[in-house]
């Protein structure tokens, strides 16, 4: 049997990390947290956030993509601080 060397899931003969574990270590950028994404985006552009970690406007639209977050700044505004925090 073989494991991942970073979570301990069972790999096959060969490989030494998981699917899983190979797709955030090929991640050349540090991603904040969820919340610290939150309120950036809420308070800044995507192209501003984009230059704070060094990525285009569209990378931080997938980034909202897969914190499950809106992607659209229309959309952003429209929801009450209050709502926001819940999100």
């Amino acid at each position: 049997m073989y494991y991942c060397r970073y979570c301990g899931k069972e790999v096959t003969r060969g490989n030494d990390v998981c699917p899983e574990c190979s797709h955030f270590m090929s991640r050349k950028i540090e991603r904040p947290s969820r919340e610290e994404f939150k309120n950036l985006i809420r308070n800044n552009s995507f192209v501003s956030v984009g230059k704070m970690f060094g990525v285009s406007d569209a990378a931080i639209r997938k980034w909202c993509d897969s914190y499950k977050l809106p992607r659209k700044v229309s959309d952003i505004k429209k929801i009450s601080d209050k709502d926001w925090e819940n999100i």
